[in-house]
């Protein structure tokens, strides 16, 4: 029996994920506990490994699609092997065809596609739910396709060979047409007529449209966004004004800078000295470390500082827990380590 890839839930705020690359393709074999691809969440990007040890059956998204957890994304078993009840929004029973990307086994070769007729000669086409979901999801237009089911409706297996017809694309032609700025010919200049990122050429713009590009909005970047308007609409807007004298502050740092090597705490900065500031201040201010919810307050007993981060991937936040009960070099260090997980993506989600 098949065994699915399921994608599994990073943290309990984690309600989806990207795929960020498949690093193993259909068709091949695949070792349990070896990376499979790649995946980010709203914090970090991390290997997913696989499950089972077998042949990579088929793979239920692309790169780039973004996945609800625990939702399967690939099949794992032996060549030839059943895996239709393991493929998400599995209404219908049909016979396996290509995965996700146009590739197949040699023992799962697609039907031929069928001949595509005008709309006018086979009237309204009928179409399931799975062969509806599969087209939406890759973006091909049903209604263009001859079905080979009951009384002409359009199935699965009508779609899968459809899309295993359509040109081949690189990664990178591939994500450049997901922009919606470029045009791919029929065949390209790569192996067995795989378009290139070199093939594709520049679409036109349609008269009157405005010059306008919309990036659709995922994983860290779509968080980011949320929370800052969320942040916006439930605090009050006041802005404080303060200005303090710093000197004995930069004084000190320069005491430690030059405090023995065995004290390890040369590499405390000025932002480590303001963390433990904050952190041994708080406790003494309850109601300053504390959470309104609607009709109660929370008062909490410690300090979870959340240190912000400047990342290439945007904005990120990490909490070092308990820090009015670290010292100044433990504080100095978890928020370095923090910083560093997220600079590398690496920061372990909630």
């Amino acid at each position: 029996m098949a065994t699915a890839v399921i994608a599994p839930k990073l943290g309990n705020s984690v309600e989806s994920l990207i795929i960020v690359e498949w690093r193993k393709a259909v068709g091949e074999q695949v070792a349990q506990g070896e990376p499979i691809c790649d995946v980010e969440t709203d914090k970090a990007t991390m290997e997913m490994e696989s499950p089972a040890s077998g042949t990579l059956l088929a793979q239920f998204y692309r790169a780039g699609d973004e996945v609800p957890v625990l939702a399967n994304i690939a099949a794992i078993g032996e060549p030839g092997e059943d895996y239709r009840d393991l493929q998400p929004g599995g209404e219908e029973a049909t016979p396996p065809g290509p995965a996700p990307g146009g590739q197949a086994e040699a023992s799962m070769a697609p039907p031929e596609a069928p001949r595509a007729a005008p709309a006018e000669e086979r009237g309204q086409v009928g179409i399931s739910p799975r062969a509806r979901h599969l087209a939406e999801r890759k973006g091909l237009d049903a209604s263009t396709l001859a079905g080979s089911g009951p009384q002409g409706r359009v199935i699965e297996r009508d779609v899968q060979a459809a899309l295993a017809a359509q040109p081949k694309f690189s990664p990178v032609a591939e994500a450049m047409l997901r922009e919606g700025s470029y045009q791919a010919p029929a065949s390209g200049s790569g192996p067995g007529g795989r378009v290139m990122a070199r093939d594709l050429v520049r679409a036109e713009q349609p008269a009157g449209e405005e010059d306008v590009e919309i990036i659709p909005l995922k994983g860290v970047r779509k968080v980011i966004a949320q929370r800052m308007l969320d942040s916006l609409q439930t605090t009050a807007q006041l802005t404080l004004n303060a200005s303090a004298d710093a000197r004995s502050l930069t004084a000190y740092r320069q005491r430690l800078k030059d405090s023995p090597e065995d004290w390890g705490l040369q590499r405390v900065s000025i932002n480590d000295l303001v963390l433990l500031a904050v952190a041994r201040t708080l406790p003494h201010f309850p109601d300053l470390n504390a959470l309104f919810t609607g009709d109660q307050v929370a008062r909490y007993r410690h300090v979870h500082l959340g240190v912000a981060v400047d990342t290439p991937r945007g904005l990120m936040v990490p909490v070092v827990r308990n820090a009015d009960s670290l010292s100044l070099k433990a504080l100095s260090q978890e928020a370095k380590r923090l910083a560093t997980a997220c600079l590398e993506g690496k920061v372990a989600p909630d």
